[in-house]
C-alpha cells in the first residue's frame, strides 16, 4: 500500500516575533501550521528559534508535535525541519556561511513499511539570497552540488527568484536591481532555471498551478511567486497535489505551500547519495 507524505515550505517573517521581540505572530504561525497536518515542515526565517537555550525552537515542537532540526545561519534568519512520526531523521547538514547569505539544511528521512521495509526520502528548507542575482546563482550551484536529484527528494525554499510572468517595471530600482537581469526589467531566472537543468522540477508548474506567494502583504511592493518546491525526477512523478495556504496571510508576508508525496514502500536512495550520519 502507497504511503502519503504531505510536505509544507513556510517562509516565517523574522521568526514570528520580528526584530524587535514584539510582533506576537509565533503561536498563530505555529497553529497555523500544525492545521496543515503535514509529515514535514520545512520554515525559512526562524528568527531567535537558536536563542535563550533555543526556547522557541522547543516551543515549536511542542505546538506543532513533531521534532525538528535547526539549521543556524550567520544573518540569524535560520532554516529548519520538522517531522512528524513514524518518519525519522537520519542525518542533516546545514549548508551557511561562505558563498551563502543565509543557508539550507538538508535532512535525510525514513519512513518504515511493511515487513521491515523502509522508504528514504530527503528534504530541503533553502533560502536563497534576497538581494544578490548572482549569489543566488551560486546557491543554486552549491545545493545541487549536495543534493543530487536522485531518489525521493523535495526542496522547499523561498527562492527570491521571481517567477516568468512577474512584473519588474513598476518597483523600486533597489528592489528591481536584486531580482532582474542587470540593466533590465526581465527577471532573472537562472537560479530556479538551474535546478531544472540538474533535475528538479518546480511543482507548481509541474501541476499548472502557479499562483503568487507574496503581493498581499501591507507595503509590499510585488505580486510575485518567489516560494517554490521543487522535486526530483522520482518524486514528482509520485506528486499528488500543491497548493497555496490562504490562511495565513495575515500573519507572514509569504504565503505556504503544501504538497502531498505518494511513496511506495522498499523505495530507497543510493548509499553514495547519503549524508553518512555521524
Amino acid at each position: 500500500m502507497a504511503n502519503v507524505v504531505t510536505l509544507v515550505s513556510a517562509n516565517l517573517l523574522t521568526g514570528g516575533l520580528g526584530g524587535s521581540r514584539t510582533e506576537g505572530r509565533f503561536d498563530a504561525l505555529m497553529h497555523a501550521a500544525g492545521r496543515q497536518q503535514a509529515d514535514v515542515v520545512c520554515f525559512q526565517e526562524c528568527m531567535w528559534f537558536a536563542d535563550d537555550d533555543r526556547r522557541l525552537f522547543y516551543r515549536a515542537e511542542r505546538i506543532l508535535g513533531m521534532r525538528g532540526v535547526l539549521g543556524r545561519v550567520r544573518t540569524g534568519l535560520h532554516v529548519a525541519v520538522f517531522v512528524r512520526a513514524p518518519l525519522a531523521v537520519t542525518a542533516s547538514r546545514i549548508l551557511s556561511g561562505g558563498l551563502w547569505h543565509h543557508g539550507a539544511l538538508r535532512v535525510d528521512l525514513t519512513l518504515p513499511g511493511p515487513g521491515g521495509s523502509e522508504t528514504e526520502l530527503t528534504v530541503v528548507s533553502a533560502h536563497l539570497s534576497p538581494r544578490s542575482p548572482a549569489q543566488r546563482l551560486l546557491e543554486a550551484e552549491q545545493l545541487i552540488e549536495h543534493v543530487p536529484a536522485k531518489g525521493l527528494v523535495l526542496l522547499g525554499m523561498d527562492a527570491n527568484t521571481a517567477d516568468a510572468d512577474t512584473d519588474l517595471s513598476g518597483i523600486s530600482p533597489r528592489l528591481r536591481a536584486g531580482l532582474a537581469l542587470p540593466g533590465s526589467t526581465v527577471p532573472d531566472l537562472r537560479p530556479v532555471q538551474r535546478l531544472a537543468d540538474a533535475g528538479f522540477s518546480d511543482v507548481a508548474e509541474l501541476l499548472d498551478s502557479r499562483k503568487p506567494t507574496t503581493g498581499h502583504w501591507p507595503g509590499h511592493e510585488l505580486v510575485n511567486r518567489p516560494d517554490r518546491i521543487l522535486a526530483s525526477p522520482q518524486a514528482a512523478q509520485a506528486i499528488e497535489s500543491i497548493e497555496v495556504v490562504e490562511e495565513v496571510a495575515t500573519i507572514t508576508d509569504h504565503l505556504w505551500l503544501r504538497t502531498r508525496l505518494r511513496t511506495e514502500p522498499g523505495i530507497r536512495l543510493r548509499g553514495s547519495d547519503r549524508i553518512q550520519a555521524s
